[in-house]
């Protein structure tokens, strides 16, 4: 958890200011909710489950994971082995 400098809350200048915080918060860098590294983004572009609202935000390791167990239920939900999945038959014509 965050202190102020010394344990004492007091004033500081502008230089010490920054510098406490350059050292202490990710400033504008977003954290990845799952693994808690910067996402290398911003909120304009940062990667979410579903839409903005959804799960987030992910750095994109942690989205690729996301995706991949995602897929496991989607092919498991149907029933579908993952080559099948890119590989189905056309349907008969009627």
């Amino acid at each position: 958890m965050n202190t102020w400098p010394g344990g004492i809350r007091h004033a500081m200048d502008q230089d010490e200011h920054e510098s406490w915080n350059a050292e202490n918060y990710p400033g504008t860098l977003q954290l990845c909710i799952d693994c808690d590294e910067p996402t290398g983004r911003c909120e304009e572009d940062g990667i979410y489950i579903d839409d903005e609202d959804g799960y987030g935000p992910l750095c994109e390791e942690c989205y690729i994971v996301h995706k991949k167990i995602d897929e496991r239920s989607i092919m498991k939900f149907h029933k579908l082995k993952p080559s099948s999945a890119y590989h189905r038959p056309a349907p008969a014509p009627i």
